[in-house]
């Protein structure tokens, strides 16, 4: 995958001679210092013109196009973009046609069934190494300030000697052919601790990166292979001191996968160009036989002068992805997910029964271990890495909704954002929403009074993409929350602050053809009756209203929609489900026809609809289905949490 990374993830994109390429990195934190400047120097070492380089000429000025704002990060993913301007694709044989040797021709054409862009190597091009020195780069500002780094060309063809380098070059260009390369990469200042065993560790991820760089063909830590011929006399590193400092460093500053404080040395060796101006013999697939192939374009006879930079910067890649997670601490404990579920269900059952502990344990270890509930139960022996996992088995223990532990709630198929002050979306206003579009596909313009999180005015504007929608809350709060749901899902909404008791004809022009509510309905004392995970946790002025006025919210929305909507627009409502008979009276007495009181799944009354009255009409309810209009059904009092 062209995806790298958990903590500090890049995703690598574009062609060699495609009109842009690029990389966005996911994981920066917010407020490190950034220009385009800042990428001068490490990509001029990079850019060609210098002996042995491509004549392939490009300015490879990034530009930054997310993340950054007034020259700081944001948090948000980095993007970064360069133009491909000097390219010459008619250099280059169409897919399939005529494959060159050691190169991804062959390979790309089959993996990719053919459609693969074979101009300049596609995304198979050295070209490609332009946005990883760019992500090196941050990646640098990611670590310590104390870590350096340091690259050059060790070899040339075999040769050790710099002084030889130029004429080797010359040489071998003269010859039509090219060199390989060894890569010295060192770091220093680089603490003690990065690394997680196994999978995790310095060499694995390092080596991962550094095998990614095209034209990589091998990877040594410290004496690397030369250890191999060695004894363990001569190649352990006796400690100096009690910081780890040894009297060599055959191990190449990692230990077991970890840092030990010591110098980080790596080797990396390029092999040869493959594209070579002598003539070659190459397969013909459209014949079926072997033909003389000449290559084109402008290949550089030693791409290992540019590798360096390449190699600089998948370490600091690594190094950086690290940084930003471990900051030396140490590392999270690995657990079996079954473990994990298990001991969040026991500590939830008696709040709230097994079925639901264990709902809500599945959900919990799939959020914050970054896995989907399928795989949870597909691979119950596999380990994730949790941290903090009794500080939240406590928080959720104490009744916190796991909704807010997430910092998401699902919704319609979507995924919301929630925090502290904020109500949470719940399953059975689905069905409001369902009754909404079902009714009204054709709806022009819709209102959302009480939006909160904005799940119903996104849900509508969703699925009813050409409408416009709106919404109103009095709490900047949710106000906020409901702006990033909006942006995120990509569902444009009118948001504004208003009073569902005062103001809200005021704050909107026009008529809408629908006006939706789910406002507060919870009478003060049913309180005690309530889950704490919803009476102690949830905003209570999204949730409560007098007990001497149930229908304080309903009567000031219905009076003010009287105003507020189009001929024939609808009025829906969620409701409490002991309210059904009380609604339907005070919407017949504020002018409303077709009062309707609709049943939710579970068969309690928890929604209702109206429309206004024409002047001389008499108000007639409606019955049948599972529409209903006098109250019947349970006695208790249902918590909001049902809403």
């Amino acid at each position: 995958m062209n995806t790298f990374g958990r903590n500090f993830r890049l995703s690598l994109w574009g062609e060699s001679h495609g009109s842009l390429l690029g990389i966005t990195l996911d994981g920066v934190p917010a407020g490190i210092p950034l220009s385009a400047e800042e990428f001068e120097a490490d990509l001029a070492r990079r850019r060609s013109g210098a002996a042995g380089t491509t004549p392939r000429r490009e300015k490879d000025t990034p530009r930054i196009v997310s993340g950054l704002y007034r020259g700081h990060t944001t948090g948000a993913p980095l993007t970064l973009l360069f133009d491909n301007t000097d390219t010459r694709s008619a250099d280059y044989p169409a897919a399939g046609s005529r494959f060159r040797p050691s190169h991804a021709d062959r390979t790309a054409w089959v993996k990719y069934h053919g459609y693969n862009d074979p101009r300049g190597g596609g995304h198979f091009s050295g070209r490609l190494t332009l946005p990883l020195v760019a992500a090196g780069v941050v990646a640098k500002r990611m670590l310590p300030g104390e870590v350096r780094f340091e690259t050059r060309l060790a070899e040339m063809g075999g040769c050790d000697d710099a002084s030889r380098f130029e004429e080797l070059l010359r040489n071998a260009a003269a010859e039509g052919d090219s060199l390989g390369g060894v890569v010295a990469c060192r770091v220093r200042g680089v603490p003690a601790g990065y690394g997680e065993p196994f999978f995790d560790t310095v060499e694995g991820v390092a080596a991962h990166l550094l095998f990614a760089i095209p034209g990589v063909k091998g990877v040594e830590f410290g004496s690397g292979f030369a250890a191999a011929r060695s004894c363990g006399s001569a190649n352990n590193d006796l400690l100096l001191d009690a910081e780890g400092h040894t009297a060599t460093n055959h191990a190449g500053g990692i230990d077991g996968g970890i840092t030990n404080g010591n110098d980080l040395v790596v080797r990396v060796a390029f092999k040869p160009t493959p594209s070579i101006a002598r003539e070659q013999f190459t397969y013909d697939p459209a014949t079926g036989t072997r033909r003389a192939l000449r290559i084109g374009g402008r290949p550089h006879p030693c791409i290992s002068l540019r590798g360096a930079l390449g190699g600089g910067g998948g370490l600091a890649i690594g190094g950086g992805g690290r940084a930003g997670h471990h900051s030396c601490r140490p590392a999270p404990p690995m657990t079996p997910r079954h473990d994990i579920i298990r001991r969040i269900t026991e500590a939830l059952t008696p709040l709230y029964g097994h079925d639901e502990a264990r709902s809500i344990a599945l959900l919990t270890a799939a959020g914050l271990g970054g896995v989907s509930r399928t795989q949870l139960l597909a691979d119950p022996g596999a380990e994730l890495e949790l941290e903090g996992l009794d500080d939240v088995i406590a928080r959720l223990a104490a009744g916190r909704p796991v909704q807010y532990e997430l910092g998401e709630a699902e919704f319609c198929g979507m995924s919301f954002k929630v925090r502290e002050g904020v109500l949470i979306p719940r399953p059975e206003t689905e069905e409001l929403v369902e009754w909404v579009t079902s009714e009204h596909p054709t709806a022009r313009r819709l209102l959302d009074v009480g939006t909160g999180s904005g799940c119903i005015a996104i849900a509508l504007k969703r699925r009813l993409p050409r409408a416009e929608v709106a919404a109103a809350d009095i709490a900047d709060e949710a106000l906020a929350v409901a702006a990033e749901n909006s942006r995120r899902l990509e569902a444009p909404i009118e948001l504004r602050r208003a009073d569902a008791l005062d103001n809200l004809a005021e704050c909107f022009a026009g008529t809408f053809d629908v006006i939706v509510s789910n406002p507060p309905y919870v009478p003060r004392s049913d309180a005690a009756a309530m889950h704490p995970n919803v009476r102690d946790y949830e905003p209570p002025g999204a949730l409560f209203v007098p007990d001497d006025d149930p229908l304080l919210f309903y009567r000031a929305i219905a009076r003010q929609a009287r105003r507020m909507l189009a001929p024939d627009g609808g009025l829906y409502f969620e409701i409490y489900e002991r309210a059904g008979e009380t609604m339907r009276r005070m919407l017949l007495e504020e002018g409303y026809a077709e009062v309707r009181i609709r049943r939710d799944l579970f068969g309690r009354e928890r929604m209702a609809s109206a429309r206004l009255a024409a002047p001389q009409a008499e108000a007639a309810p409606e019955t049948g289905g599972d529409l209903r209009t006098a109250a019947g059904g349970t006695t208790n009092p249902t918590p909001k949490q049902q809403r």
